[in-house]
């Protein structure tokens, strides 16, 4: 189960799954601080990500 944990700051929010932590940031020019992901990029990163799981999951058959 995922918990997301807000900061005093707008622009950042952590997420905590398992053991471990993403931490959701805006880019500076969006005045954030470049110090974790944006939320579009994390989307895009778990579409990939299922993908390629699929991809080679169906390979093995």
């Amino acid at each position: 189960m995922c918990h997301n944990y807000n900061t005093n700051d707008s622009n950042k929010l952590i997420s905590h799954v398992h053991d471990f932590n993403v931490i959701f940031n805006t880019q500076k020019k969006d005045n954030g601080y470049d110090d974790g992901i944006t939320p579009n990029e994390g989307i895009l990163c778990s579409f990939g990500a299922c993908e390629d799981m699929t991809v080679k999951m169906f390979g093995k058959q």
